[in-house]
């Protein structure tokens, strides 16, 4: 069963913003096709997350081709690794 995100969104009229927990993505254009947010030009998908006080900047270098995809498959992970690696006592 697909995991199901519930994102906050703002449509700022040229840029369209989908907020869930602490992690924040910005494309430019996007249209809703089978359940799912497809990203128009996947390579200009910028994401941005904070982690012990800091802000991380992410391009969608893989080219994820929705919003939900690039979420649940890069975001997340790479947020939930950051947050053990800079948690953890040196």
């Amino acid at each position: 069963m697909e995991q199901q995100v519930n994102f906050n969104i703002i449509n700022t009229g040229d840029k369209v913003r989908f907020i869930s927990d602490d992690i924040t993505i910005t494309v430019d254009n996007c249209c809703l096709t089978n359940g799912k947010h497809l990203i128009a030009n996947p390579s200009s998908a910028k994401a941005y997350f904070v982690c012990c006080g800091k802000q991380y900047n992410v391009d969608n270098t893989v080219g994820a081709m929705t919003v939900e995809d690039w979420y649940l498959n890069e975001l997340v992970p790479k947020r939930q690794m950051l947050d053990l690696l800079l948690g953890m006592p040196a």
